[in-house]
This record gives C-alpha cells, sequence and structure tokens, in this order.
C-alpha cells in the first residue's frame, strides 16, 4: 500500500513525503498553480515560457548549469506545463537530495528574464509550436476545442498562440512568474529512498524562510451551458481524414469523474492518469476499436477525459483508413455513444475496465518518478485520494452511474465535431540528391547512491526446450510482471520487392491463433489489465508485455501461443494491411520521417539492408501476400532464435516450468546472424532536398557511418555521443543551437549501434528560414569536438550521467529486461552491469576525441533536409 505523509510549512508550501525503502534514488516534484488556465487574452502560452526560462538561469544556477549538476551525478530532470499546473523535477541518488532541494528552492525565487535570453527562447518556443503544427492532428484539436469553449481559458493552447508569442515582453513574463512562484502556491512532492523526518527537515531548512507571497486568484471564468452543435472542417495537405469531437465534461474533484474515467476505458481502452509508467494500450477489446478499427473504417480510436481543475472536455479523437470518408464513419462513432447513453453497460465489461485501470495505475507508480509525479498531479486537480482508496472507488462505480454520465455527456446539443478532409496535395516531392556543397578491469566502483549494479548472481540464466534462453531478474517489491524479448531475424531477411513482410508478420501474430480469435486472445489479456505488443527491427521481431504478477501465467500462455500458432487469418491480415498501408501515408506527410529515411538512402548504398526501413513502402506492402507471411514465420520463428526476459514479483523456477511447459516439442533451425557490409564515411558533402506540403517546420537530419555496438570503440563513442547531444540540455549541441543561438526547439545526437555499423546522426526542427544556419552551427560544434576533445571535468561529467542513467534505468522491471536483453544480444557478460563505470573510467579524453574523429566528419558526410511545400 502506498501512503504519503501531508505537512505544510509556515510559509504555505505544502508537501507530500512517500517513502520508498527499496529505492536507491529520490524524485523530487515541484508543482505549482499556474497554467494556461491563469493567462489572460492576449498572453497566452506565458506559463510555458516562464517554465522554458528556468532552465536559462536561477539563482546560482547560470544558464544550463540546472540540467548540466542533474546530469553529472546520474540524474534525470524535466518541466511540464499544463492547464491547471506547471511541474518541475529531479530524480537523483539519494545522498543528492539537497542538490535537488537548492535547484527548485532557486527557482522559486531567482530566475532572471534578461531580454536577450528572452528573444532567444522566443524562436525556441515558436519553433515548438511550429513543429506541433506539422501535424493535422493538432490543428484540428485546436480548432475544436476553440469552439468547444467559448469563455473558459482552457480554449487556449498551453503552448499560447503564435501571435502572442511574437509579442509577450520579458517584464510580462517576469510579472506572471513573481505573481505565480510562491511557497503558497506551491506543492512539493518527495519520493524515494528517505527518511521522513530527515526529509522534512531538508525542506524546511531549504524553504522555509521564503516569505508567502500574495494570495493567488482562482479564475472564476464560467463557461455557459452548450446549447447547439458546433462543428469545425479543416482543409489542408494531410494523408488520411480525422475525427475530432469533444463535448463538456466535470473536472477530476468531482464525484462523476470516476464513471467518466470507467467511460474512457469502455469506449477506448484504459490509460491510467500517470504522467510516467503506463503499461501497455489496452484497447483492442474496446467498443470504439471494435466499432471502428475492426471494421475497417479507422485505423485508431482514442478518447481521453479531462484530468483538471475546472469542467474540461471529454475528447474523441478517429484517425480514418486511407479511401474512408468522414461522412461515413460519423455515423457509427455517434452510434456507438448512443449505445452507452441509452443503456448501462454489462457488470462484467465494466468489471473488466475497472481491473484494467487497477492494473495501469499499478504500472503507473512503478518508480519513484512515476509515483511522485502521480501524487502531484492528482493533487493538482482537488484529489487527494492515495492509488487504493482510488482503485476502491472505481471497483464500486454501478453501471447506471456510466449511463447517466454518458447520457448527459453525448447528447447531441453538447458536441463539437471537426472534420480534417485533406486537400489534393500530399507527400513528399523529392529534389536533387548529391548537391554539392558549394551549392549551398576488475571491481567496478558502486552506482550512485551507493547501490550497486545488477549483480550477475541476481540474474538467473536458462536454456529452455528448443534452444531459447530465459532471463530472471526476481523483484518483490512491486506486483508487476514485465517481459520483454527478441526472435533473431529481422526486416534485413525481407525479400527484394516485399520489404515491410517481417515487420507485418509482427503485427499478425497478434491477430489471432489457431486455439483464439483475435477477440478472444485480447478479452483474455485485457480482462486483467494485461497487454502484449510486437514490433519488427532490422535484425529482429521483438515483444513486450506486462501484467500483475498473479496474471503471468496468463501472460506467457498467450504470448507463447501468438508466437508459435499465429493463424494467419485471411480477413484479419487484409485489415492489418489496410492499416499498414494508411500508416505508409502518415509517415509520408510527416517531415521527421521522410527525411530520416532520405538520409538513409542517401548514406547507404543499393542492397545495404540500412538503407530501407522495416515497415517498408506502399509498392512493396501492396505486393504481400497471405502466403508469405506463413513462409516467413515458419521459416524464421523458432526457439532456437527466442531469447525472453522476465522481471518483476515472479520465483525463477516457477517461470522456467511455465515456459518449459509450452516450449516443448516446438523445433526450428537456429538462425545464422548475416553479416552487414561496412560503408566508408562519405569523401565530400552530399545534400538530399525534400518537400512536404502544409508543413510550418523544416526537417533536418545530418549523418555519417558510425560503429556496431562490438566495436572496440563503443564505449569511446558513447560518451563522445554523449558530450555532443545528449549531458545536460541536449549536450554541446543544445548548448549553442538551441540555448546560445535559439534555432531549435529539439536538437539531438543518436549513435545507433546494433548488430551491424548503423549512421551516427544529427536532428533538429527548425524554421525553414534558419536551415542553413542551423547547419552550420551543427558543424562547428562537431568541429570543436574534433579538434579539441572533451575536458577531464566535461568527460568525468558525462561518465557519471551514463551511470546514474543506467542505475535509473534499473528502477523499473521494464528497464532490467530491456538491459538483459541487450546484454544476452551482443555477448557482453552477466557481470557487464558490475563492470560497465570501469570501462567508462579508463577512457581518456583524447580516446574520445581520436574515436570521434574516426567516425565524425564536417567535410564528408550527408545531410537531409525536408522543407514545407506550397500547400
Amino acid at each position: 500500500m502506498i501512503t504519503a505523509q501531508r505537512h505544510t510549512l509556515d510559509n504555505g508550501l505544502q508537501i507530500l513525503l512517500c517513502p520508498l525503502p527499496h529505492t536507491a534514488t529520490v524524485s523530487t516534484w515541484i508543482f505549482y498553480r499556474v497554467g494556461s488556465r491563469n493567462e489572460p487574452v492576449g498572453q497566452t502560452g506565458m506559463s510555458h515560457w516562464v517554465e522554458h526560462m528556468t532552465f536559462k538561469g536561477a539563482g546560482r544556477f547560470g544558464k544550463g548549469e540546472i540540467a548540466r549538476e542533474v546530469s553529472r551525478r546520474g540524474g534525470i530532470w524535466n518541466g511540464f506545463t499544463y492547464y491547471d499546473w506547471t511541474a518541475y523535477f529531479e530524480t537523483l541518488p539519494a545522498e543528492a537530495l539537497p542538490l535537488a532541494l537548492e535547484i527548485e528552492r532557486e527557482r522559486m525565487q531567482h530566475v532572471r528574464f534578461d531580454p536577450t535570453e528572452v528573444e532567444a527562447e522566443r524562436t525556441v518556443i515558436l519553433a515548438e509550436r511550429e513543429g506541433a503544427e506539422n501535424d493535422p492532428s493538432f490543428l484540428l484539436q485546436e480548432e475544436v476545442v476553440a469552439q468547444a469553449l467559448r469563455v473558459h481559458p482552457y480554449r487556449q493552447p498551453i503552448v499560447g498562440w503564435k501571435e502572442d508569442l511574437q509579442r509577450l515582453t520579458p517584464g510580462e513574463l517576469e510579472r506572471h512568474y513573481r505573481h505565480h512562484y510562491v511557497p503558497n502556491n506551491a506543492l512539493l512532492v518527495l519520493a524515494g529512498a528517505l527518511d521522513p523526518k530527515e526529509a522534512l527537515r531538508q525542506v524546511d531548512e531549504a524553504f522555509g524562510s521564503i516569505p508567502a507571497g500574495e494570495s493567488v486568484p482562482v479564475p472564476c471564468a464560467v463557461e455557459p451551458p452548450q446549447r447547439a452543435e458546433r462543428r469545425v472542417v479543416l482543409r489542408c495537405p494531410g494523408p488520411t481524414p480525422i475525427l475530432f469531437l469533444a463535448v463538456p465534461a466535470v473536472p477530476a474533484g468531482h464525484s462523476d469523474w470516476l464513471p467518466l474515467l470507467l467511460l474512457e476505458a469502455l469506449l477506448s481502452g484504459a490509460r491510467g492518469p500517470g504522467i510516467f509508467g503506463r503499461g501497455p494500450g489496452l484497447y483492442r477489446t474496446s467498443r470504439l476499436y471494435r466499432a471502428l478499427v475492426e471494421t475497417q473504417l479507422a485505423v485508431s480510436a482514442v478518447c481521453q477525459a479531462p484530468l483538471t481543475c475546472d469542467p474540461g472536455l471529454f475528447t474523441i479523437q478517429v484517425t480514418l483508413r486511407a479511401g474512408r470518408r468522414p461522412e461515413e464513419v460519423e455515423p457509427v462513432l455517434l452510434q456507438e455513444l448512443a449505445r452507452l447513453a441509452e443503456a448501462p453497460p454489462p457488470q462484467e465489461e465494466l468489471a473488466r475496465a475497472a481491473r484494467q485501470m487497477r492494473a495501469q495505475i499499478a504500472y503507473g507508480s512503478e518508480s519513484p518518478t512515476a509515483l511522485a509525479g502521480w501524487l502531484g498531479m492528482m493533487d493538482m486537480v482537488g484529489r487527494d485520494d492515495p492509488p487504493d482508496a482510488l482503485l476502491e472507488a472505481l471497483a464500486g462505480v454501478r453501471p447506471e452511474e456510466v449511463q447517466r454520465v454518458a447520457a448527459t455527456c453525448f447528447s447531441p446539443e453538447r458536441r463539437t465535431i471537426g472534420w480534417f478532409v485533406p486537400s489534393e496535395e500530399k507527400g513528399a516531392v523529392p529534389a536533387a540528391i548529391g548537391m554539392p556543397a558549394a551549392a549551398r578491469p576488475s571491481a567496478a566502483p558502486p552506482m550512485p547512491g551507493g547501490r550497486p549494479a545488477l549483480r550477475a548472481e541476481e540474474i538467473v540464466r536458462r536454456l529452455l526446450p528448443g534452444g531459447a534462453v530465459l532471463l530472471v531478474r526476481e523483484n518483490p517489491t512491486h506486483p508487476v510482471v514485465a517481459v520483454q524479448g527478441y526472435v533473431r531475424g529481422g526486416s534485413l531477411l525481407d525479400p527484394v520487392g516485399k520489404e515491410g513482410l517481417c515487420a507485418l508478420t509482427a503485427q499478425m501474430l497478434l491477430r489471432g491463433t489457431r486455439r483464439h480469435t483475435f477477440r478472444e486472445l485480447h478479452e483474455g489479456l485485457e480482462g486483467v489489465g494485461a497487454g502484449i505488443e510486437f514490433s519488427a527491427g532490422p535484425h529482429a521481431i521483438s515483444f513486450s508485455g506486462k501484467a500483475l504478477a498473479q496474471d503471468l501465467e496468463l501472460l506467457l500462455d498467450r504470448l507463447l501461443e501468438m508466437l508459435r500458432e499465429p493463424s494467419f487469418d485471411e480477413t484479419e491480415w487484409q485489415r492489418k494491411k489496410g492499416e499498414a498501408l494508411t500508416q505508409l501515408r502518415h509517415l509520408a506527410d510527416d517531415p521527421d520521417y521522410v527525411a530520416d529515411r532520405a538520409l538513409r538512402e542517401a548514406l547507404f548504398p543499393e542492397g545495404h539492408p540500412y538503407r530501407r526501413r522495416p515497415e517498408g513502402t506502399p509498392e512493396s506492402v501492396a505486393a504481400i501476400e497471405r502466403n508469405d507471411l506463413e513462409a516467413f514465420h515458419q521459416r524464421y520463428i523458432s526457439p532456437k532464435n527466442l531469447v525472453i526476459a522476465v522481471c518483476g514479483a515472479v520465483r525463477a523456477s516457477e517461470v522456467e516450468q511455465i515456459l518449459g511447459q509450452r516450449l516443448a516439442g516446438w523445433e526450428g533451425t537456429l538462425l545464422e546472424e548475416a553479416a552487414v557490409p561496412r560503408i566508408e564515411r562519405p569523401a565530400e558533402v552530399r545534400e538530399v532536398r525534400q518537400f512536404v506540403p502544409g508543413k510550418s517546420q523544416a526537417a533536418l537530419v545530418w549523418g555519417v557511418p558510425g560503429l556496431a555496438r562490438c566495436d572496440p570503440d563503443y564505449h569511446a563513442a558513447l560518451l563522445a555521443n554523449t558530450i555532443l547531444g545528449e549531458l545536460g540540455m541536449m549536450g554541446r549541441l543544445g548548448e549553442t543551437v538551441r540555448d546560445a543561438q535559439g534555432l531549435a526547439y529539439v536538437v539531438r545526437s543518436v549513435l545507433e549501434a546494433g548488430v551491424g555499423a548503423g549512421p551516427w546522426l544529427v536532428y533538429a526542427g527548425v524554421a525553414p528560414e534558419n536551415v542553413d544556419r542551423a547547419r552550420e552551427a551543427i558543424l562547428q560544434v562537431i568541429e570543436d569536438l574534433l579538434a579539441e576533445g572533451p575536458g577531464e571535468t566535461e568527460l568525468a561529467d558525462a561518465r557519471a550521467y551514463l551511470n546514474g542513467q543506467l542505475a535509473l534505468r534499473l528502477e523499473t522491471n521494464d528497464g532490467v529486461a530491456v538491459t538483459l536483453l541487450r546484454m544476452e544480444r551482443y555477448g557482453l557478460g552477466l557481470d557487464y552491469l558490475e563492470r560497465f563505470p570501469s570501462l567508462l573510467e579508463q577512457i581518456t579524453p583524447e580516446q574520445v576525441r581520436e574515436t570521434a574523429a574516426r567516425y565524425l566528419s564536417t567535410k564528408g558526410y550527408v545531410v537531409a533536409v525536408v522543407l514545407p511545400g506550397k500547400s
């Protein structure tokens, strides 16, 4: 049972303390009761902009130093703005709690609003908004919400209207900050390895002397009743139509909110109200999935109940299948809503939804970070009931209550309906390729927090019948079990002309077996809040599953059944094939995807397995037939190629017994790992330019050939990539491209080191007019790293960051399972995590520079740029 102690300092600061003895970290969250609902007309986006500015300098922490201080201790951090609140967190080793408290004390009092920095951040925030505008669903939702709410500030986008963002001043931002960042308007939440008495003393020492501010008035806008249906039609370039429906709904503190949560679960599956750590998607048995997706009208249907202080909006977004029209889909959607309004749901269906919510809440409170965020967010919207009490209340909701709430919500006069109708232009238009640049050791030290890495003796490795490998880590501290695994193979086995075959075979494993139909499979799993997913990459079909520990046997039984006995039903195949073709249309409308694909096609030669994407092309997917799936499965999916990791509240002997029984008698062929040819770094600059119409932001991807995971250079390259694009606020790239020059909201580097030598990439989303400046800034950062290498302090920070990130990953069962799979995949040994810190410690600054110079270059590389085309 999760319990939190509540305290209040004399200055009004509220505190929640949640000790978790089994952890080695503490997650520190602070919530301020200020969000977009606190912004007057003409000043939208202020709360979100202030959040950005708190990382530009606060008291003793200069620009970027909060991120660096947390990163060098191996912690994680972030900030969020919502309608009703703004939140910040740091998760750190337990002994670093004073640092987190100092950061938040300085953030509460001493944020700076230097006009130069405000102006630089203006470009960053506009880039953030323009990146969102590239998605037609964002634009449609914005239009529908602005119609559905006439008065209440929830109608305003959290990031702000572009016109307001272009004119807000430093003075307006600072007044907004001074008014709301006061202790009597804040909630501090600590969860993890803490002693409540000592933690409270430290909190009082850090915050007790800060004077209370003036009382912050609660926004008093009341939305007038809606008396007539409202409609919006948005036309612009895009892939397939979208329906978006919004209806007024009660706030989280209202007694009808629990029936509303169950209404969401019945319609599109339980999601859970957490910020982090949500479990698998539990949607395949939901009413809208059956009515819209199984009937091939749509590819997805997602509901969301409001989690707000004031009455908000219950929303439904339906993404249509290619070739379908809103006018044929909308009546089916409205009919499903009317069914819930006219008759109570069966008791068993409601009980299943409640069980799904129970599982999702368990998944969402697994780590200190997730739990602290969940507790604070719920408190912000007026719910102080702990998870156990919330679950008990959900279980007590009656079918008649859900019907009553549905009848109120879905009455015709209360709904606002939006259609996105794509205009004629869609997809990427290729331009020139290859344009010349002129045209434009022994015992490892302990992990942070005094906790050693996961030791070899904690890992059970067994060889199962048929040759499968089992990895188990027992962890009885939380009633959840995570299953992760892979089957060696992957999309590099796809025949020429049928690219996408492996990915579609993986997806069809979910669509029914010789013993159970698609519906029967997922009714059994989702009925207890469990779920399984499959995906494919170049070298493997991967799977993940999650369940409450009591349902482990069901989860493993269904997983092995899907792997061994898929039916490849023709009707299900035609549904899946249509969904895949629709998804490819959406990807062709995504500038980031188009740029990434263009770069790989320019970097890798024809026939190289890394040149193509696992999902294939519209032409290759259209050519795939049902018998291709069966042949691929029979040839490649075998227990000899299977690795399974099971982590959580389990016993290794029990897992071995369950899997051994279900693998018995399954034979197969061992797959020899295919060699991946290495490619040389380009001798010159190759540039690709393409266009996607109707977008606001350009996508830029820079890349060179990288290295494989087992290459001797790997750990030095890992440190180089951390320094380049991860440490602190996105490393040196973030410091220059985002912080100093304000050219991008996100800029990052990615080292794709796998079975073969993948690419080393830099991604950035920038305004079209800033593409050349961003490219030059990226090249300058790389040139500086190649010329100077890292300093000793910077390298030490990168080592601490990587060690700490590993420790945090091991806080969740999913993280442990994924780590065990990587160790097995690359033959690293069960003691790798114990050796990892010393492997990093041995690497010198000069080795990092030399390794970076072997791969990175400012003279020979590929750059792909996707620009907005004319709509």
